[in-house]
């Protein structure tokens, strides 16, 4: 350090920055650009980038319902381990590390799977915080740790189709125990003819019914909406059913208690409950109303050809063809195979006619169903 004719230290030397900060002013100046240009520009300054404490509550106001839903119990969990950090302190290892003891924490239930399901949601859910604050320039597009840290893979699902036997046996046991078997039975058919989800029977209202046409609009996750054909048979149901329990309000839920309250999904819990109690290989597997929807899936992949029905390439999308004037039957555990039929009455035959020969082979491609098939083979033979 050089000292001057007094002996104090040279004004030189007494910020190593000033000549760099002397010549960005300069350029500054000749640019004429202000520091709040550079600001609102995108160069983000740390005193303005808010804590998790700060911006999590603004992000749940601004996320649908199913996604404050899904995402809450984790925002919860970041807001006790990284409230009064700052949106751009946590890095890539940070979050993994974090994404680990989620992992670790998760609560041991009969169907975990090593609680890989909570570090992805947790993954997911500071991606959403970030990606917000991406929105609000808060930080830059190339500052999201989140984006840096690859999820756990997610393993594959153990449902499957559920054979005849045993979807007649969910049935069986649905017509003979609790204390509306009117009203479960009801919801078992809607989920066999729709393949929707147990949010999609729960939103359903009085006018999302299309009486003429024997539609019903769906509401489902990600705020989508398809028109999916129903049966005149589930139409009437539904419609006798509302007729019979509901208010009349046009806009109030199709699925009602017989005092009129809204069904909820402790109807479904009760419901599976009972079955599972009953049934014990639906104990085993945890069988729900999913297992319906993944029911139905696999028949319409097995029993039709793609060039039958396009909505067949998109399998999570599945819309039957419009053809259901031969669907009389009043149990839901002939629904399927009415379906079938209804199909395959309506898709013409290579030979230019309709064919109906097969219409009362099994539905679903099960092992079950193609031991059955390959018996009355040789017998015939």
């Amino acid at each position: 350090m050089s000292h001057s004719d007094d002996g104090s230290p040279s004004e030189s030397h007494a910020d190593p920055n000033e000549a760099n900060i002397a010549l960005v002013n300069s350029l500054m100046a000749k640019l004429n650009v202000t520091p709040d240009q550079l600001t609102r520009g995108g160069i983000i300054l740390n005193q303005q980038v808010p804590t998790f404490a700060e911006y999590i509550p603004q992000v749940r106001t601004a996320v649908t319902a199913g996604t404050l839903r899904a995402y809450n119990t984790y925002w919860q969990r970041i807001l006790a381990q990284w409230g009064d950090r700052r949106l751009n302190e946590p890095t890539p290892t940070d979050i993994k590390e974090f994404a680990q003891r989620a992992r670790e924490q998760a609560v041991k239930r009969r169907n975990s799977r090593g609680g890989g399901s909570a570090a992805e949601h947790l993954i997911a859910a500071l991606r959403c915080v970030y990606h917000h604050a991406i929105n609000d320039r808060l930080i830059g597009a190339n500052d999201n740790p989140a984006a840096r840290v690859r999820k756990p893979r997610r393993q594959p699902s153990l449902r499957e189709a559920l054979p005849e036997r045993a979807v007649a046996d969910i049935v069986r046991v649905t017509a003979e125990t609790g204390n509306d078997p009117a009203l479960d039975l009801l919801i078992l058919r809607l989920h066999l003819e729709t393949a929707c989800r147990q949010g999609g029977a729960l939103h359903a209202r009085r006018h999302d019914l299309d009486t003429e046409q024997c539609l019903l609009r769906l509401h489902e996750k990600g705020q989508t909406q398809r028109w999916q054909p129903i049966s005149p048979t589930l139409t009437t149901g539904l419609i006798a059913h509302f007729n019979q329990r509901a208010d009349g309000d046009p806009a109030s839920q199709l699925l009602r208690y017989r005092n009129g309250r809204p069904v909820g999904k402790r109807r479904y819990d009760n419901l599976w409950k009972r079955i599972r109690s009953q049934l014990p290989w639906a104990d085993v597997h945890l069988i729900s109303a999913h297992w319906l929807r993944h029911t139905t899936l696999t028949w319409g992949r097995t029993a039709l050809r793609p060039g039958d029905c396009p909505a067949l390439r998109r399998p999570h999308r599945l819309q039957p063809l419009r053809d259901h004037q031969h669907l009389h039957q009043s149990h839901p555990e002939r629904s399927r195979t009415s379906t079938v039929r209804a199909h395959r009455r309506s898709a013409p035959t290579g030979h230019g006619r309709t064919d109906d020969s097969d219409a009362d082979r099994p539905v679903l491609n099960t092992p079950e169903s193609r031991q059955n098939t390959q018996g009355s083979t040789q017998q015939s033979s």
